[in-house]
């Protein structure tokens, strides 16, 4: 729309012929759990989440989101935000054949330092290493980190921010304080499936170098490495699979919705290697249904930033295994929990039920998926 002199003000709009939606009903339908219809929800599924959570996130990158409808007709649903202009030009990017061995070895040389208490998280990270043959270690709390960074030195330390007890932040600001540690001013990476500007800014005032939300793909990662490791190309061996892919989703019946989780981003990373999805298959499903009886547990307590945490835990395996609308409910309910004032178990129980439901499917799903690799 607009070419301004540091971003490009673009808008974006979707189209459909579909059935329209009143005029007296539109200004409803970006309110939490509201659907046009609610005879939607009974037909079609879906928990009225969908256009609350868009327009959560438009708001977030500054800009807003409208609606155009004609009963009868159709809708369209359009926002506009700024995009900052990238100062990096294209031939920057540019691969020079002849240099990409020595770049691999580069990174070779580098040891790397994973700080996650996410088992599944962890299998992904130490794959990406070893596909690249980087030596790296891993550690599954803030406590274990700083026994590991006082004993060795580490080129990189990739930090995941929520942790149980020593959380990312405390750990980094442990470290940078420490006399005795060896990483006092080594590159520390937040690594974060949390999405909001407050969360990036607390990584940073802590003593982190650089934020990464999660998900993220092979290449970049490697972007980030570069950045901070002086790394300039990529190195021979590395992955060129994009984000994870949104899933594919249907409707098995009129009363309910389901997320059918795709496996296409895990073949990818792991260049077809049935065994290690099936090990990454294998965490997961060992890990969830703890994680689900906790969540539980936390909402008939009426714990709701104990079930936020759980959710938070959730986000970053729910899109790599496909189920990216579960993961885009787990966003919005795990804000919801750290806003709301209820520390009434019905009504926390009540507004995660169908996440649970949901949640459960998945997994049969994946265990079916796992039976079949």
């Amino acid at each position: 729309i607009e070419n301004k002199w540091e971003s490009y003000h673009i808008k974006f709009a979707v189209h459909d012929t579909g059935i329209g939606i009143p005029a007296e009903k539109q200004k409803h339908i970006f309110e939490r759990f509201k659907q046009a219809d609610a005879a939607t929800g009974n037909e079609f599924g879906g928990t009225g989440l969908g256009l609350s959570i868009v327009k959560q996130l438009v708001e977030l990158h500054g800009g807003f989101i409208e609606v155009e409808s004609e009963v009868g007709k159709g809708s369209t649903f359009s926002f506009m935000i700024d995009l900052k202009k990238s100062s990096t030009k294209a031939a920057e990017l540019e691969v020079d054949e002849k240099q990409k061995d020595k770049v691999g070895k580069e990174l070779q040389n580098g040891k790397f330092l994973v700080v996650d208490d996410n088992p599944t998280n962890l299998k992904l990270m130490a794959r990406l290493f070893e596909t690249w043959g980087c030596k790296y270690q891993l550690a599954m709390s803030g406590n274990e980190a700083i026994v590991k960074t006082r004993e060795e030195r580490f080129d990189l330390v990739l930090m995941d921010l929520r942790m149980p007890g020593m959380d990312g932040c405390e750990t980094t600001r442990r470290m940078r304080r420490d006399a005795l540690n060896q990483n006092r001013k080594t590159p520390i990476i937040a690594l974060s499936a949390a999405i909001l500007p407050d969360d990036r800014k607390q990584a940073l005032l802590a003593g982190m170098d650089d934020f990464m939300p999660k998900p993220f793909s092979p290449p970049q990662l490697l972007e980030c490495l570069h950045r901070h490791l002086k790394f300039r190309l990529k190195p021979a061996n590395a992955l060129t699979i994009g984000a994870p892919q949104v899933a594919e989703h249907v409707r098995p019946g009129k009363k309910e919705q389901c997320d059918v989780p795709s496996l296409t981003y895990l073949m990818k990373f792991s260049n077809g290697d049935k065994s290690f999805v099936r090990d990454v298959l294998t965490t997961f499903l060992k890990d969830a249904p703890d994680a689900i009886n906790n969540l539980e547990k936390f909402l008939s307590e009426g714990n709701s930033l104990e079930a936020a945490s759980i959710l938070h835990r959730f986000k970053p395996n729910l899109e790599t295994l496909g189920l990216q609308n579960l993961r885009n409910d787990a966003i919005f309910l795990e804000n919801e929990l750290k806003d709301t004032s209820s520390s009434d178990p019905e009504t926390l129980m009540r507004m995660c039920k169908p996440f649970m439901d949901r949640l459960t499917q998945a997994l049969s799903s994946l265990r079916r998926s796992l039976k079949e690799l």
